[in-house]
């Protein structure tokens, strides 16, 4: 989308030619093609291997301009050209995959920003603003095998993949709104749960969903560096956080297509809270009986993905549903005894399910001495 800002003076445009600077000022959409974005010959590059990204802006009218890579939470990465005047033409630029302090980027979509100022009018062109969020109708799934899957995307999007039991837990998340270019993708995961306690794929209600959403137009998405993740490179560059600036501009949709609610939240947040699970046996002894008291957490850091509202917390034994409580706090304690099940090994899974779509999963195995109760 292009941006107008009206009677621009040129003196301070050459002190405030910022994204904070910008951002107090008011703004109004208006159509213009005085600059605009080309189509790019690949959406994606390793800048970890030395390579560079390459892709030209065209030029209608000689204007004061400056492009700067952002974060898909729109925090400038780095300005790849400078404010200056510049003439028509097309302009091609590159960018490295580095941030301003020299560091590559970790995997994720990033997004060319111009700004520039014609006639007195300072104007923004933003990739993020009339393009992407669309949930796209269907994401065909092949199963090369359980632990193996090509997933085809018709256009560049955010996708999330989820493997559980039908009717029963959700085990895993396999991809979490991963960013990815167009075409077919072979995914590889270990076919254990989120705890890596429980082999669940063999059994006959094993089952995947997929959904995604678009990415904005002219997404550069970086791959090869798994030394850092998005989440920990935005907390380590001290970017500020601007959640409610994100949430006021939730649209339901935009021509005629429903929007993720997920596009408009800041992808620099954890989205789904870790969960910890653990028999405290302390408790148990001094209870003198059978039942097993089951202490369920989420850590700190975690706790505000699903605070502001409640949140459900479901029991599951080998991935069947026995348990659910609507509850506002953690830490909680649910009390079962195990030793009403079959004699031998079971797995007991926590879903801790907020109402924005987070879904928080642990696992525990457990031995039960067996008074035979059936599991079907």
């Amino acid at each position: 989308m292009i941006q107008r800002r009206v009677k621009a003076i040129f003196f301070l445009m050459l002190f405030c030619f910022t994204s904070s600077c910008l951002a107090k000022s008011n703004t109004e959409n208006i159509e213009s093609n005085l600059v605009a974005i080309k189509p790019f010959a690949t959406n994606t590059f390793n800048p970890s291997d030395t390579n560079v990204f390459h892709f030209s802006i065209d030029i209608h009218q000689k204007v004061l301009l400056e492009v700067s890579i952002v974060s898909t939470d729109r925090d400038v990465v780095k300005t790849i050209y400078p404010l200056k005047l510049t003439q028509k033409g097309t302009l091609t630029l590159a960018w490295d995959g580095k941030d301003e302090l020299g560091v590559v980027v970790p995997d994720e979509a990033w997004f060319p920003v111009i700004r520039y100022v014609y006639e007195g009018d300072e104007y923004t062109v933003t990739p993020m603003d009339n393009s992407g969020g669309e949930i796209l109708q269907s994401i065909p799934i092949v199963f090369q095998s359980r632990e193996q899957l090509n997933i085809t995307l018709d256009q560049p999007a955010r996708l999330l993949v989820r493997a559980g039991l039908k009717s029963g837990a959700m085990l895993k998340t396999i991809s979490d709104w991963r960013p990815l270019v167009s075409g077919t993708h072979l995914i590889h995961w270990d076919g254990l749960d989120t705890s890596g306690v429980y082999p669940f794929t063999e059994s006959e209600d094993f089952a995947v969903m997929a959904t995604a959403f678009a990415l904005p137009e002219h997404a550069i998405m970086t791959w090869g560096n798994a030394s850092i993740d998005y989440v920990q490179w935005h907390k380590l560059r001290g970017y500020s956080e601007h959640v409610a600036d994100r949430r006021a501009n939730i649209k339901q949709s935009r021509d005629g297509k429903t929007l993720s609610k997920v596009f408009f939240k800041p992808m620099y947040l954890p989205r789904d809270p870790r969960v910890t699970v653990y028999f405290d046996t302390r408790r148990q002894a001094s209870a003198n009986n059978e039942l097993a008291f089951v202490q369920v957490d989420i850590p700190k850091e975690d706790r505000g993905i699903v605070e502001k509202s409640l949140f459900e917390v479901g029991f599951f034994i080998n991935g069947q549903f026995v348990s659910e409580e609507e509850q506002g706090y953690v830490p909680f304690v649910w009390q079962f005894n195990p030793n009403e099940y079959p004699k031998g090994d079971h797995y007991l899974t926590v879903n801790i399910s907020g109402f924005d779509g987070q879904v928080g999963v642990a696992t525990v195995k457990f031995t039960s001495t067996g008074k035979g109760k059936s599991m079907d």
